[in-house]
């Protein structure tokens, strides 16, 4: 809360809360389970705070790129684009997948239900099957 309150000192009005593998998703205990996930309860806690303090909290969830974590394990990697890695432009070779396939339906479907999870709107209903 340190950190809220130093925001709202400089005048900063939002926050953006980035997460790859660490919010404690329903059904992802497999992800986040050894990461200090934070909850459900924890971003509305830290959202009230922000909000009295005029700072608006965006939670950022990580969907296509940097999803090692989610595609290490046998049940995320039917949506990886490049299973055994792939060669980057710069000379560095991924070893295993890290990136969801953006042009399969599957993949667009699992993001959205990751980010309703986070972001409950009136666009993105939450919903208790992620």
């Amino acid at each position: 809360m340190n950190l809220i309150d130093q925001l709202a000192e400089w005048k900063i009005n939002q926050l953006q809360l980035y997460m790859e593998h660490t919010f404690a998703y329903c059904k992802h205990q497999t992800v986040w389970k050894n990461a200090s996930p934070i909850t459900a309860d924890d971003i509305r806690t830290l959202d009230a705070y922000c909000r009295k303090r005029f700072i608006d909290l965006v939670p950022h969830q990580n969907s296509l790129g940097h999803m090692e974590r989610w595609l290490t394990h046998p049940e995320y990697q039917q949506l990886a684009e490049a299973l055994d890695g792939a060669q980057t432009p710069w000379g560095y070779r991924w070893k295993g997948p890290f990136s969801l396939c953006p042009t399969d339906p599957a993949t667009i479907e699992f993001s959205f239900r990751l980010i309703r999870r986070t972001l409950p709107s009136p666009i993105f209903p939450a919903t208790s099957s992620t």
